[in-house]
């Protein structure tokens, strides 16, 4: 119980997290901030836009994907040499070939339906709907009266 016992040795996750690009770690961030602009979006939407007494929200897609397969990171001429290289120790049993990909998400979120995006292969989660109240729905249909 000297002076040697009070360094703690790292954590696992610490380890973990080490290995993982920083894109993978902001994705459950950005999730948040897409919850977040939603709901705000859905409070700030003016009652007199309402048809059949409810307010639609934003339509969500998302796109998982790797950044090298989209596009965005272009590789080294020594690709091929450095695939051969790793296959190579993969056959031997030693090591295993480690992945080196880089993960990205997309979200868009708009007012209306964009097909295309499903065809591309990304998910699409519907609009939430705001449904306006009784005395609401009476203050709206009185205001539309005064105006007409």
């Amino acid at each position: 119980m000297g002076p040697e016992n009070d360094e703690t040795p790292p954590a696992k996750a610490d380890k973990k997290r080490e290995g993982l690009h920083p894109s993978m770690a902001t994705i459950p961030r950005l999730v948040s901030v897409v919850e977040i602009i939603k709901r705000e979006y859905l409070k700030t939407l003016d009652p007199g836009l309402a048809e059949g007494g409810s307010l639609s929200g934003l339509h969500q897609y998302n796109e998982v994907g790797d950044l090298a397969e989209a596009g965005y990171i272009e590789g080294t001429g020594d690709e091929e040499q450095a695939r051969l290289e790793s296959l190579a120790l993969a056959l031997q049993g030693r090591n295993h070939v480690k992945q080196k990909k880089i993960a990205f998400m997309r979200v868009t979120l708009c007012r209306k339906e964009i097909p295309q995006l499903i065809a591309r292969g990304a998910t699409y989660q519907r609009p939430a709907v705001r449904k306006l109240s009784k005395s609401a729905r009476a203050r709206l249909k009185k205001k539309q009266r005064k105006g007409e």
